[in-house]
């Protein structure tokens, strides 16, 4: 199993600032698109029948969230990138997101 890292969804109330930090998020690792290139690299180094099937995951726990998207760093990121608004509003953002979830606040 390989994620795809653009894929990620969170539910936020400013959707512009949200999806542009998800951005970044996945433009930190490596290949953040490497879930979806899998099939053709098989392909082509000569495997076959190679199957694609996504698992959707669903977290519901905002330092899970946090953990597994790195919601907090990936902020940190953005701001740091000179992303404008990244550090208040997204921080708005991730509480607006928390309170809807059980377990630990930002």
């Amino acid at each position: 199993m390989e994620p795809d890292f653009e894929t990620g969804v969170l539910d936020s109330p400013n959707r512009a600032l949200t999806r542009a930090i998800l951005n970044v998020g996945c433009g930190v690792v490596r290949n953040g698109w490497m879930g979806r290139h899998l099939r053709a690299l098989f392909c082509d180094a000569g495997l076959e029948e190679v199957a694609v099937e996504p698992v959707p995951v669903a977290v519901i726990e905002y330092a899970t969230a946090n953990q597994v998207m790195w919601l907090e760093r990936t902020a940190q990121r953005a701001v740091d990138d000179g992303l404008r608004g990244a550090g208040g509003r997204w921080r708005r953002a991730l509480l607006w997101c928390a309170r809807r979830l059980p377990g630990k606040r930002p």
